[in-house]
C-alpha cells in the first residue's frame, strides 16, 4: 500500500509539474492563426538595400550600380562568404511569416516588438520597402516574433531567418582562415612547411623529398624517405603526426573577426611583426598550380587561443589554438638515425678509436653489388648483416635534448659515403652521455642519445668479422 500511495505521489507530482509548465507557455505564448503570410516574395536580385540594426551595431547593404555588385559598408567584399551572402540575400527577397499571432488580451512586451532585437529595412527594385522589427524568441518553436512597418500585426517568423538579422557585419566574412584540404592526405598536398617564431627554439621545416634539389639530396640519407624535417639537424618525418601537423594548416576556422581593413602599423602593434607563431607553406592546387601562404599567430590575451592573420590581407581572425602551434619536435621524427640504401652507397667507413675498417661498394649490372672490406672481397651476405647492424641505430626513448654539446674526441665514428657527388658524406659519431647512454652527433648536431648497447654490439661485430667469425646483430 505504501508503494502504491508512493508512485501516486510521484504521478500527481509530474501532473502538477506539467500544469505549471502549460500555464507559464500560455502566459508567455499566444494563440496562432494557421496560415502563412507571404510578405515578398523576390528573388535576391531585387533587393536594392538593406539597413540592419541590432545588439551588434548595424551595418548596410546596397546595390553599386556602377560596379555591377553589392557592398557591406566598408568590408573587404573578397573575403565575404559568397554562400552565406547569397542565403542571406534570398532570405530578404522572399519574406513569409509562418502565421499571425493573436495577440488579443496578451501582455505587448511579451514580443519584444517595443524594443525590438533587430530593425530591419530591405529596398526593392521596384521600390517597395519592407520594414521588420524582430522581436523574441518563443522558446517552444524557437522561431520570433515579428511586426512590420506599423507594428499593429504581430507574425510568428521562422528562427533560422531572423537570427540572419541578429548578427554584426563581421558575420558576413569567411570563416576560413585558410582553404579546406583538397586531397586526401596532406603530405600530397602541401610540399613544404616552415615553422618559426617566439613559441619555437629553433625553426622546423618538413619538406617532401621531391620539392627540391637539396631536399632530395637530404632523403638520401634516409633510404626511401618522403618526407624530412630539418630541425638543428635533418632527420625522416614519422608520418603519422607529420600528418596531424601538416593538416591542421588546412581548413584553420576562426570563431571569430577580430578586425579588418588593418592597415601594417595596427598589426605590428598587434604584435605581427614579432609573431608567436609564423608558419609558410606551399600547397597544391586543384590545376597543378603552388599556392604560398603565411600564417602568422599571436596570443590572445583578451579572448584565449591566438589572433591569426594571413598573406597581409588585413583580416584579423580569433582562432582555437591549432596543432601546428605547439609542436612536439620528437614526435615529428623517426628515431632511426641514418638509414641510406645500400645502392646509394659507395664507401662506409667505421672506427671505434682503436679498430677501423673500410667498405668499398662496387656497383654492376642489374643492381649487382660487390663489397671490398679493407681491400679484400668480402661475402655480400655477411656484409648485408653487418649494414643492419649499423642501420639500427635508433635514439634511446625518442626524447630531445635541448643543449646537448658533446665534447673530446668520439667513442665511434660511422661515415656514409655516396655515389651521388653532390650530396655530402653523412658522419655519425657517439660520445659520452648519461649513465648507460651514449650521445650522438649526426654531421656535427647532437639532438638524441642512445643505448649503450648498440655501440658494443657494433664493436664486437668489428672483431669478428676481422677474425672471420659469425656475430650477433641484437642488442
Amino acid at each position: 500500500m505504501k508503494e502504491i500511495r508512493k508512485y501516486t505521489y510521484i504521478a500527481l507530482g509530474v501532473v502538477m509539474a506539467l500544469a505549471i509548465l502549460v500555464a507559464v507557455l500560455k502566459a508567455d505564448t499566444v494563440t496562432v492563426e494557421d496560415s502563412t503570410t507571404v510578405l515578398s516574395s523576390r528573388e535576391p536580385t531585387d533587393v536594392i538595400a538593406v539597413k540592419v540594426r541590432n545588439a551588434g551595431g548595424s551595418y548596410a547593404i546596397a546595390y553599386n550600380y556602377e560596379e555591377g555588385g553589392y557592398t557591406i559598408d566598408d568590408l573587404p567584399m573578397e573575403y565575404v562568404d559568397i554562400s552565406g551572402f547569397i542565403d542571406y540575400m534570398t532570405i530578404c527577397g522572399s519574406v513569409t511569416a509562418i502565421r499571425k499571432v493573436d495577440t488579443s488580451g496578451a501582455d505587448p512586451a511579451a514580443y519584444g516588438i517595443e524594443e525590438p532585437a533587430a530593425e530591419v529595412g530591405i529596398l526593392y527594385a521596384d521600390g517597395e520597402i519592407l520594414n521588420m522589427k524582430i522581436g523574441n524568441r518563443e522558446p517552444v518553436s524557437g522561431n520570433y516574433y515579428m511586426s512590420t512597418d506599423d507594428g499593429s500585426t504581430v507574425y510568428m517568423y521562422p528562427g533560422d531567418y531572423a537570427v540572419r538579422f541578429l548578427g554584426k557585419r563581421t558575420d558576413f566574412l569567411s570563416r576560413n582562415v585558410t582553404s579546406p584540404a583538397i586531397m586526401s592526405s596532406p603530405l600530397s598536398e602541401i610540399t613544404d612547411a616552415h615553422f618559426s617564431g617566439k613559441k619555437y627554439d629553433f625553426p622546423i621545416s618538413i619538406i617532401a623529398a621531391g620539392a627540391d634539389p637539396q631536399a632530395r639530396l637530404d632523403a638520401l640519407s634516409f633510404g626511401a624517405a618522403t618526407h624530412i624535417v630539418r630541425t638543428k639537424g635533418v632527420h625522416q618525418l614519422d608520418q603519422t603526426y607529420g600528418i596531424e601537423v601538416l593538416g591542421s594548416l588546412l581548413g584553420v576556422q576562426s570563431v571569430d573577426v577580430a578586425g579588418y581593413n588593418v592597415n601594417s602599423d595596427e598589426l605590428e602593434k598587434m604584435g605581427f611583426a614579432d609573431p608567436d607563431v609564423a608558419a609558410v607553406f606551399d600547397r597544391v592546387l586543384q590545376d597543378k598550380s603552388i599556392q604560398n601562404t603565411e600564417l602568422l599567430l599571436v596570443e590572445d590575451t583578451e579572448e584565449g587561443g591566438y589572433l591569426a592573420t594571413v598573406n597581409g590581407t588585413g583580416l584579423v581572425y580569433r582562432i582555437a589554438p591549432p596543432e601546428f602551434a605547439d609542436i612536439k619536435v620528437e614526435k615529428l621524427l623517426l628515431r632511426w638515425f641514418l638509414t641510406p640504401m645500400i645502392l646509394d652507397l659507395d664507401s662506409i667507413d667505421v672506427s671505434d678509436g682503436e679498430n677501423e675498417i673500410s667498405f668499398e661498394l662496387l656497383h654492376g649490372e642489374n643492381n649487382d653489388v660487390t663489397v671490398l672490406m679493407d681491400g679484400e672481397e668480402l661475402d655480400i651476405g655477411v656484409f648485408r648483416k653487418f649494414f643492419s647492424l649499423l642501420t639500427s641505430a635508433t635514439s634511446a626513448d625518442g626524447e630531445y635534448l635541448e643543449n646537448c654539446s658533446p665534447e673530446g674526441e668520439p667513442l665511434f665514428r660511422l661515415t656514409y659515403g655516396y655515389r651521388n657527388e653532390a650530396k655530402e658524406d653523412d658522419v655519425m659519431e657517439l660520445f659520452e652521455g648519461s649513465l648507460r647512454r651514449h650521445d650522438v652527433a649526426v654531421n656535427g648536431t647532437a639532438e638524441f642519445d642512445m643505448a649503450e648497447g648498440w655501440l658494443r654490439a657494433v664493436k664486437e661485430a668489428m672483431r669478428a668479422l676481422k677474425a672471420g667469425e659469425n656475430f650477433d646483430i641484437n642488442w
